[in-house]
């Protein structure tokens, strides 16, 4: 923020507040000179405060001054290899420092941040500088810091000190990178798996599985930053102890690496296939009465349609031991043993999309036995949605007809025996507290009257409000969590278009609306939200709604996997197969503008 920092003007690795009270640092993962001329893969054990930084290379002048020089190199592609040295000379006599200043420096660096050649005490943060540069902590000119040596370094000096992990759709990133830092990509790519793995290192050593208090290791998404703007970021704020309202302009650097639409072929819907099939191979069960329609615990995955809820909702179920079949329509499911309870949300679900139809917002999604579709409650949800996906199959090319005109919606052939339903009727009434009659409690959704009293009817498509959700679990002694699925807007977008809803500027209205709930629902019961607490039933003060990038789940796997895990309170080691699903979407790399860009650099 102006006035608030103080910038080096070509050390784009530091910003030091002027009260001393805080250092942002900013390091990609590798730093430094191009790839082409890095002879390998230099790891380093951290960064050390700007003073004590020096390249190995040119230790007697600052690292602006080197840095600048590449920059300047890297910008006049043109390769005019005389101005290049003339340039070099210019900037590195102007940034010689003095015997007496560099003395100075060093002298600090010794004392206040331990970074000594003799020292057996103490670390240097990377290569020790000895003789007229002991002090300094000496740099290749190409490195990749470990991230948990880094915490440490500065721990171990009473520094309290959060490492951000910036995650980002990977073909994005390498697509970039292989344009603009790295046009050599066996290298980029050698260079990105080291990157990941460190991460994946920190993640397991100082996140907030490992962290007894505030932790050490945050994950960031660029995709949510993009996608929830303010309400990601005063979130991290929150996180990080930053008391600001501060928001900067929010424009999303993915867009244009997506294909458009008439450059992708699909022969058929797309599909999420990023789990374990053998998982999905067990028999069904006989299912038994339920002792309480309510679970103790209920984790809801909501989503705009195509974010990744499907994948998120199925390791989820698996990793709390619900079988939960890979072509199965059931849209919640509860553990054998009451404990249990994962349900599957898209915003909106249900039927296609309709021109010129309400976007119905609905309070909270009941136990599955008290779901009525409002169209006709006599028939049970699971033969419903039978009917549903039999007509949606039928009419895959559907351009916004209902389907109340169809024949095969037959109540004759589906309807619940009388008797049956009203065993469920009364156990909704009683169990769900869903009553028409009752005007201590609401239904969810529409109250059924009459003889479907105790149900609560849905239109056809219908989004849920989050946050009325999570009040109507816990105003009946439910412990609730939800995961809001994040992806790239661009990519679920397309992939809506073509697999959900046919019609674009309805698509559009129904997402807004679903981010809308999300960021209302993250405000109010994710971490620091303003009403955790208020309800009787909402005693733990815990975040409630925890949001989930697809993209950083595909990237670091398992360490992202379990940090959801303990979030959620799921012990697991239950680890899916991991598949990209975004990358068919990124538009690939021209290969003839690679080839030029090598040639005007070399």
């Amino acid at each position: 923020v102006s006035g608030k920092w103080v910038y080096h003007q070509y050390n784009y690795r530091r910003a030091i507040s002027p009260d001393g009270e805080w250092e942002v640092q900013h390091i990609s993962l590798p730093w430094g000179g191009t790839c082409a001329e890095a002879k390998g893969i230099s790891i380093v054990e951290a960064l050390v405060p700007a003073e004590c930084f020096r390249y190995e290379s040119y230790p007697g002048h600052s690292p602006e001054s080197v840095e600048y020089f590449w920059h300047i190199k890297n910008e006049n592609k043109t390769n005019s290899k005389i101005a290049s040295e003339k340039g070099k000379r210019g900037l590195m006599s102007a940034s010689l420092e003095s015997a007496s200043e560099r003395v100075a420096i060093a002298e600090r660096c010794q004392k206040e941040v331990h970074i000594a050649a003799e020292s057996k005490s103490w670390t240097c943060g990377s290569t020790c500088g000895e003789g007229e540069y002991n002090g300094f902590a000496l740099y290749p000119n190409r490195f990749i810091v470990n991230i948990t040596s880094h915490i440490n370094f500065y721990l171990s000096r009473g520094v309290e000190v959060t490492a951000l992990l910036s995650l980002r759709d990977r073909s994005i990133s390498e697509r970039i990178k292989f344009g603009e830092y790295c046009l050599t990509p066996e290298k980029g790519k050698a260079e990105d798996e080291l990157a990941l793995l460190l991460m994946e290192e920190a993640m397991k050593n100082h996140g907030e599985l490992k962290s007894k208090g505030k932790p050490h290791v945050v994950p960031v998404s660029y995709e949510g930053m993009m996608e929830f703007k303010e309400v990601y970021l005063m979130k991290l704020y929150k996180q990080l102890g930053i008391n600001s309202t501060y928001v900067p302009t929010f424009e999303d650097g993915n867009k244009k690496y997506v294909k458009d639409m008439a450059e992708m072929s699909f022969k058929k819907a797309p599909k999420w296939s990023g789990w374990d099939t053998r998982a999905f191979k067990q028999k069904a069960k006989p299912t038994k009465p339920k002792e309480s329609l309510l679970a103790k615990k209920v984790i809801t995955v909501f989503g705009p349609e195509s974010s990744g809820t499907t994948f998120l909702t199925t390791a989820v179920a698996q990793a709390i031991g619900i079988a939960t079949p890979r072509k199965g329509l059931s849209r919640q499911a509860m553990s054998d043993d009451g404990e249990w309870e994962i349900q599957h949300l898209s915003l909106p679900w249900g039927w296609e999309c309709e021109k010129d139809k309400n976007i119905d917002v609905i309070e909270a999604l009941v136990p599955e036995e008290c779901f009525r579709y409002e169209r006709d409650p006599s028939i049970p949800e699971k033969r419903a949605a039978d009917i549903f996906f039999k007509l949606a199959k039928k009419n895959h090319q559907h351009e916004g007809q209902s389907p109340q005109t169809e024949s095969i919606w037959d109540p004759s052939k589906y309807a619940q025996d009388p008797e049956e339903m009203e065993k469920i009727l009364k156990r909704c009434r009683h169990e769900a507290k869903i009553s028409k009659e009752n005007d201590k409690w609401t239904c969810g959704a529409g109250c059924g009257g009459g003889e479907y009293n105790g149900f609560a009817l849905y239109p056809l498509r219908f989004s849920v409000n989050i946050t009325s959700h999570i009040e109507w679990y816990l105003s009946r002694g439910v412990d609730i969590k939800v995961v809001v699925s994040m992806r790239d807007r661009t990519i679920s977008s397309k992939s809506k278009l073509h697999g959900h809803c046919h019609i674009e500027d309805v698509g559009i209205k129904e997402d807004e609306v679903a981010l809308d709930i999300m960021k209302e629902a993250i405000k109010n019961y994710g971490k620091g939200g303003s009403r955790l607490g208020s309800l009787p039933g909402d005693t733990s003060g815990n975040e409630r709604v925890i949001a989930v990038s697809y993209e950083g789940l595909v990237e670091m796997e398992e360490a992202y996997l379990f940090q959801l895990y303990h979030d959620l309170g799921i012990s697991s080691s239950f680890v899916p197969s991991f598949e990209d699903g975004n990358k068919k979407y990124i538009a690939d790399v021209d290969a003839a503008t690679l080839a030029k860009q090598k040639r005007q650099v070399g």
